[in-house]
């Protein structure tokens, strides 16, 4: 009796052992999705508010390189998407030999965002006020949406076979199929 009802728990339990990793592996991976814009909104004010209070303090050089690659790291990991879409807007660099400008603590924050909306030709009216910040960025990321949507879609229309590796990607070697095709001996571009 103990014995059957034994071998019938192991059963059960074999079989949620193999239906697990199953159902994990068949899950989407949302982790690139952007998902929580009110938390972003909020972090990139945190941000700004605290580079800004640490400008004001004399011989803040270092403090401030330092807080500035923190706060780029950080936002970068929490909101990938979002955060990369505002560095892709970010172009107001005072050089022309700066490039793109990563550094968007200059200026108001009121401003920066009126720059990237300007871009996007979005017409809503930015103020210093928190609501008017909020349905600003709101709407900025909603037109960042929309531009991301245009982009994919002839993308995925074109080009549906191509697969998106997120962690490891395929190592050369793995097109070693395709190399080493011509007359010259001993034609390696692969790790072997």
């Amino acid at each position: 009796m103990i014995r059957s009802k034994l071998i019938k728990w192991l059963k059960w339990g074999m079989v949620c052992c193999m239906l697990v990793p199953f159902l994990a592996w068949q899950a989407k991976d949302t982790s690139f999705q952007p998902t929580d814009t009110k938390g972003f909104i909020a972090e990139m004010q945190k941000q700004f508010a605290e580079v800004q209070t640490i400008k004001k303090k004399e011989n803040h050089r270092e403090e401030l390189e330092r807080k500035v690659r923190d706060t780029h790291r950080m936002l970068m990991h929490d909101y990938p998407v979002y955060y990369d879409w505002w560095l892709q807007d970010g172009n107001d660099a005072k050089d022309i030999k700066d490039g793109k400008d990563v550094n968007w603590f200059r200026g108001s924050f009121s401003r920066q965002l009126s720059l990237r909306m300007q871009k996007l030709n979005i017409t809503t009216a930015v103020n210093d006020t928190p609501e008017s910040i909020e349905a600003a960025f709101q709407s900025y990321l909603k037109a960042c949406e929309r531009r991301r949507a245009e982009r994919l879609e002839t993308f995925t229309a074109n080009q549906p076979e191509i697969v998106f590796t997120k962690f490891r990607t395929l190592r050369p070697s793995f097109f070693a199929y395709t190399e080493g095709v011509s007359d010259a001996r001993a034609e390696c571009n692969y790790f072997a």
